[in-house]
């Protein structure tokens, strides 16, 4: 494998800055496992074995994922698949600007569909909301009550004490759960893993095809951005085939993968639907609240209203678990609200 160009700068990026120092080793391990055209293989225990081979009873899949999903939150890496959907690819934006191409064989194939990079996206939480849920809960685990650290920084804490504590989803994504302050506690490793699903790698290979249970894709295009060392991620949407890492054996770009237009159902369509499902859904409440905002989830267009009233559903079983009932915001107004509580809770 030849060696890799690491500019000073990387040093200065407000991407890599924003994640654990274990994240940014894992970045830096991952330049020199991806090939000569910023590509590689994400099989996690592949992975594992080929960037921690002497740390291997440290450094768990866990650990790995965790940090994956930090790069891919900040728009440092992003996932891929390709047909035959075997196996799972990761890839550099712009991995061509900072790195000198070789005319050397092709490992991984060219990106035919992004969408499970949005399996990794919907679980990354941001840092600030990190901190504020610590502050929040006192640094103590929810579910046993004991402190996970006697350390007293937020900031500080999560930067370099990587899976000494975990900020646990309590509806999980695959049920439809969101990143929110609402829906996210402080727990320790050894209350976590006791109710914890651990993803094997099938199942988010899977999750293409299948989603997770509210099926409302966020877009990966609205990630967030940063060029200050690696340059700036390309718009990629989550339906998009478009290959952000073009090699030598394919000049030409992947198509488009085009999607059935939406058509926003009708009131009486809605009433069936939920009377079918036998839910708690207020039909009314729904078309009205979706007709005032365009029919949208979020800031993209819906795709699919009956996954939207499953997402509903979710919310409304999860009430008992202070789980909002509304729709959640976008992930800039989620970040905006923690840092706004968190100067609230450290002020005092």
């Amino acid at each position: 494998m030849p060696n890799r160009i690491i500019k000073e700068s990387i040093n200065e990026s407000r991407g890599l800055t924003s994640c654990s120092f274990f994240a940014q080793d894992l970045y830096k391990r991952l330049l020199t496992y991806a090939d000569d055209y910023g590509r590689f293989n994400a099989d996690p225990q592949i992975m594992v074995a080929r960037l921690y081979p002497r740390e291997l009873s440290v450094v768990s899949i866990d650990d790995l994922i965790d940090g994956l999903i930090e790069l891919v939150g900040v728009g440092k890496i992003q996932f891929y698949t390709a047909k035959p959907r075997k196996e799972i690819y990761g890839c550099f934006p712009n991995w061509g600007e900072h790195q000198r191409l070789r005319e050397s064989k092709v490992k991984c194939p060219d990106p035919d569909d992004t969408t499970v990079n949005d399996w990794y996206y919907r679980r990354f939480i941001p840092m600030a909301l990190k901190e504020a849920i610590l502050v929040r809960d006192g640094f103590k685990c929810q579910q046993c009550g004991k402190h996970i650290s006697e350390m007293t920084d937020a900031h500080k804490l999560i930067k370099m004490a990587t899976g000494t504590f975990h900020i646990d989803h309590i509806v999980p994504c695959s049920q439809g759960g969101r990143a929110t302050m609402e829906n996210l506690q402080l727990l320790c490793p050894k209350c976590n893993l006791t109710r914890k699903k651990h993803f094997t790698f099938e199942e988010i290979l899977d999750f293409p095809e299948h989603g997770d249970a509210s099926d409302n894709v966020i877009d990966c295009g609205e990630l967030r951005r940063d060029a200050a060392s690696c340059g700036e991620p390309p718009r990629v949407a989550a339906s998009c085939g478009l290959n952000p890492i073009q090699s030598n054996t394919n000049t030409e770009s992947n198509p488009i993968r085009k999607s059935a237009r939406f058509a926003p159902p009708s009131l009486d369509e809605v009433k069936a639907y939920c009377k079918e499902r036998g839910n708690t859904v207020d039909p009314q409440h729904f078309v009205d609240y979706y007709q005032s905002n365009g029919w949208k989830v979020g800031r993209n267009p819906m795709k699919d209203w009956k996954a939207a009233v499953r997402s509903w559903e979710q919310r409304e079983k999860g009430k008992n678990t202070s789980y909002p009932s509304e729709p959640t915001k976008t992930p800039e107004e989620d970040d905006k609200a923690a840092r706004d509580l968190l100067a609230k809770l450290k002020g005092a």
